[in-house]
């Protein structure tokens, strides 16, 4: 056999097969990747959520002073038109633990805290509140009591309140119980089941 006669290299459907086998395992990589860092992200993002509405709850059990004079309660406002949410100490003797964002309500330090803007927020309350764009969830020393107010009326205290936080298809839920004062995540929330007990 002459040397001549052998074949070098690859031939070019060698070379395409080889070239549509990277390129696939290129394009599901970033795929996943992509999925990954979604599903990372939301993940922070609700252990943030859930650590706001425990470090208010933690306020109240502990009976932090907040600034100067009396604190009544200890809440996180939240608002699905707004990113930003806030941690803060309600200083004024109305009974109605809610953030008005008066002088009289103390942020901390630290505040507000914001969510990505990738991520949606979808608030459902039960009771008496019906569905809402904003709620606070406050806690009032030295029990804690939980007060859940709905942004229409700040006045009527609702059951639950439910924070589902959605990114890429997937939907976490935080869960406050006004009754027991529980919070509670819920991953691989199906985002149309309501929000109930």
């Amino acid at each position: 056999m002459d040397i001549r006669e052998c074949p070098r290299g690859y031939s070019i459907v060698e070379a395409l097969v080889t070239l549509f086998i990277v390129a696939t395992v290129v394009t599901l990589s970033l795929a996943n990747y992509r999925t990954a860092q979604n599903a990372a992200l939301l993940r922070q993002t609700v252990v943030n959520v859930e650590g706001a509405l425990r470090d208010a709850q933690q306020h109240a059990l502990a009976g932090t002073v907040a600034d100067t004079g009396a604190t009544y309660g200890y809440g996180v406002h939240f608002d699905t038109t707004a990113l930003p949410y806030t941690v803060y100490a309600d200083k004024d003797d109305d009974n109605d633990l809610f953030f008005d964002g008066e002088p009289t309500d103390f942020k901390f330090a630290n505040q507000p805290e914001s969510r990505p803007a990738k991520i949606s927020l979808t608030i459902g309350v039960t009771g008496v509140c019906g569905s809402s764009n904003a709620v606070d969830v406050a806690f009032q020393p030295p029990l804690p009591s939980v007060s859940i107010k709905k942004e229409a009326d700040f006045v009527s205290d609702c059951d639950i309140a439910c924070l589902d936080l959605s990114l890429g298809g997937k939907t976490s839920r935080v869960k406050v119980t006004r009754e027991s004062g529980l919070i509670e995540t819920i991953n691989n929330q199906d985002p149309a089941a309501g929000c109930s007990t």
